[in-house]
């Protein structure tokens, strides 16, 4: 309501109010005495004051003098105003009306600037919201062309790497079955390395192709983690089968417990999968000649695998980051087999879709520690398994 309006109202209160005390006091005012009267239209004054202003209150108090002088000065029931105490109670009046109508007029301009002060701040937050939001999107659209542009090193660096191998054996060939003048013949243990080095950076090549597919159907949720159970002997010999080429140089142990003997896996395929996955990453930073150990254990409802190596460690501050998608650690360079770093990152995307889980712990001795759970086979039925994952 506007302060003109509300004034309007205070008008039409105050006049009620006095009204309504005079018709209750008119059957009883010899029975009542000037205190009681004067305390009732104190209260008036204070209440229209406080609600409507100086002006509706001043406005009060002289109808409240009108009221007292009616019912408790003599000639009673009739108004002549003197000196008597209803002259003094006008005047009380009145100035109880100013003083408490500038104490509310400040109040209520102090509660105007109070609201106003926290409209402002609402609307500064909004504001300040709006621009957190845009700054969220800008940094998700910053790190998305961070991901496109560390896709796009890997690829460059790591696929063109294989090709221009490809392409130097290929052309080799090529031009000795040509048989220009300046091209010496080859040998047939020449011409078989070029054929091998085209076989195996054709693997490595299409070993890159599948990481980015599986890693692309575990961000879509699309891996398929149905599969019959299988034995964690089964788990152990997949993944180091798989790894015998970059196991070639290594120390290999095996070592799984008794209890580990007796249970079944639920998800064998996917768990060979990234034991391999482990494996792979163990040959990159250790040292050829040095041990790599594969250990199995089992609990109430996973089964545990760990790898230990004898590398350069990972530091505490690097465990989590290396799970990340394309991140290569500063020894990738010197690497034996560098690759995109996907590698973990699909480790950690094929565990959590089958609800295990896998970190880097502490070992004692030099070298890193890599252990990953995956759930037990309790006899639900299983369906073939996807062999596209």
């Amino acid at each position: 309501m506007q302060q003109g309006d509300q004034n309007r109202l205070g008008y039409l209160v105050a006049p009620a109010l006095v009204a309504l005390a005079w018709v209750l006091t008119r059957p009883i005012y010899r029975e009542v005495d000037f205190v009681f009267g004067s305390m009732a239209m104190l209260l008036i004054v204070l209440y229209v004051s406080i609600r409507f202003g100086i002006g509706p209150a001043i406005f009060a108090s002289l109808l409240s003098g009108a009221y007292l002088n009616y019912f408790f000065v003599e000639p009673f029931l009739a108004i002549n105003f003197g000196s008597g105490p209803d002259t003094l109670a006008l005047g009380a009046f009145i100035i109880t009306a100013v003083v408490v109508g500038r104490l509310s007029q400040r109040a209520a301009q102090r509660a105007r600037e109070a609201e106003r002060g926290r409209e402002e701040i609402e609307r500064l937050y909004g504001e300040l919201k709006l621009a957190f939001d845009k700054t969220s999107q800008l940094e998700a659209i910053k790190r998305s062309e961070q991901m496109k542009s560390a896709l796009l090193d890997a690829v460059t660096h790591d696929l063109r790497t294989p090709l221009t191998s490809i392409k130097a054996a290929a052309t080799t060939l090529y031009n000795s079955m040509v048989g220009t003048a300046s091209t010496a013949p080859l040998t047939a243990d020449l011409r078989k390395e070029l054929i091998e080095v085209v076989v195996q950076e054709s693997d490595r090549l299409n070993h890159f192709v599948e990481e980015l597919l599986v890693l692309a159907r575990i961000q879509g949720g699309g891996v398929d983690v149905s599969e019959p159970p299988g034995a964690v002997e089964e788990v152990t010999a997949a993944a180091t089968q798989r790894a015998s080429a970059a196991l070639h140089d290594y120390q290999v142990a095996i070592r799984i417990s008794d209890h580990a003997h007796e249970i079944q896996v639920a998800h064998p395929r996917i768990s060979a999968q990234v034991l391999y996955a482990l494996l792979d990453n163990a040959a990159k930073y250790s040292p050829p000649g040095t041990a790599i150990t594969i250990s199995a254990d089992a609990n109430e409802s996973s089964a545990v695998f760990s790898i230990e190596d004898q590398g350069t460690g990972i530091p505490a501050a690097d465990r989590e980051l290396i799970f990340s998608r394309f991140y290569r650690r500063p020894q990738s360079a010197s690497a034996a087999s560098p690759g995109l770093g996907m590698g973990l990152a699909i480790a950690r995307g094929l565990v959590e879709a089958v609800g295990g889980s896998i970190a880097v712990v502490d070992k004692a001795g030099p070298g890193a520690c890599f252990e990953f759970s995956v759930p037990l086979f309790h006899g639900a039925v299983q369906h073939e398994p996807d062999q596209n994952v």
